[in-house]
């Protein structure tokens, strides 16, 4: 009897290579070779899956966004109010990148100055993520736990940008920006953002 292929499984397995791949070469010095290797297949059998190394790279990294967003909404749901949602989120964000799926994001990050492909899969990341903690935005404000005069929009762009400049200064500075540090700055972030209604009030 021939064996039983689940071929979503093992589209799943070529992917998962292809980023660890990814993680130690960068997107450029990821080939087919080097992919089928580490899975332990064939070229042939990547051709079979995918049209060209471009649609694997591409269905790889959708991978590692699918990966990256279940870890948000997981910590997202678990948290007890809004603002400790958007605190957690946003630790997740400034991450150093020392697991598979956060050093992708950072080879990905600089491909994409040269990459239009690249550009447009990060931008959509982007959307779908400031849509996320606008949501988290919305329950902090109503269950009290970060009011703010600020519009979600800029909330959001703002704590976002702050993530991202933490991630940086952590792959840069690890020893300064350690993960107690980044979730302190980050506390202290949205501090700030609830104080300024009350601050407007005073004044008022």
């Amino acid at each position: 009897m021939p064996k039983h292929i689940n071929h979503d499984e093992q589209k799943t397995e070529i992917a998962r290579a292809a980023l660890r791949v990814i993680s130690r070469m960068g997107i450029e010095s990821a080939t087919m070779r080097g992919i089928a290797t580490e899975a332990g297949c064939t070229t042939g059998l990547l051709t079979h899956y995918f049209r060209s190394r471009q649609d694997l790279i591409g269905h790889a990294l959708d991978q590692a966004h699918r990966d990256f967003f279940r870890q948000l909404d997981r910590t997202i749901t678990q948290a007890d109010n809004g603002r400790h949602a958007l605190l957690n989120a946003l630790v997740i964000m400034s991450n150093v990148p020392t697991h598979t799926d956060q050093s992708v994001l950072f080879r990905e990050m600089a491909t994409a100055l040269g990459d239009p492909n690249a550009q447009q899969r990060l931008s959509k990341l982007y959307v779908d993520v400031e849509k996320r903690l606008k949501g988290q935005v919305a329950r902090a404000a109503a269950d009290g736990s970060l009011v703010t005069a600020q519009s979600a929009r800029d909330l959001v762009q703002s704590l976002t940008a702050t993530a991202e400049g933490l991630y940086m200064a952590a792959i840069a500075r690890p020893q300064t920006f350690t993960g107690p540090r980044r979730q302190a700055l980050l506390d202290a972030t949205l501090n700030a953002a609830a104080t300024t209604q009350h601050s407007k009030q005073e004044a008022g």
